[in-house]
């Protein structure tokens, strides 16, 4: 396996079943490809990119290093933006 691609899985709880597997093949780069999620809810919005942040780009290792080398893709998502700071997200503003 050369990389893992990562796209949106539809909820928080597929985001943390796919961060505990990607979590077994800690040397493989990470690409994170986020759609435009304007069509969806804000809140729900909110809540995925909390949990896609939390349990994809921000896993540890047990030496405290990030676990996978990460790519970012589309909208926006930084992984040294927190948690519950500014957000971009594509089409909104």
């Amino acid at each position: 396996m050369h990389a893992i691609k990562v796209g949106f899985v539809g909820s928080p709880e597929n985001i943390s079943t796919i961060a505990e597997i990607a979590a077994d093949y800690a040397d493989v780069p990470l690409i994170a490809y986020m759609p435009d999620l304007s069509w969806w809810n804000e809140s729900q919005i909110d809540i995925y990119l909390d949990a896609f942040r939390e349990l994809m780009l921000r896993s540890h290792g047990p030496d405290g290093q990030p676990q996978h080398p990460v790519a970012l893709a589309a909208a926006g998502l930084d992984p040294r933006t927190p948690a519950d700071g500014p957000r971009h997200r594509q089409g909104r503003r």
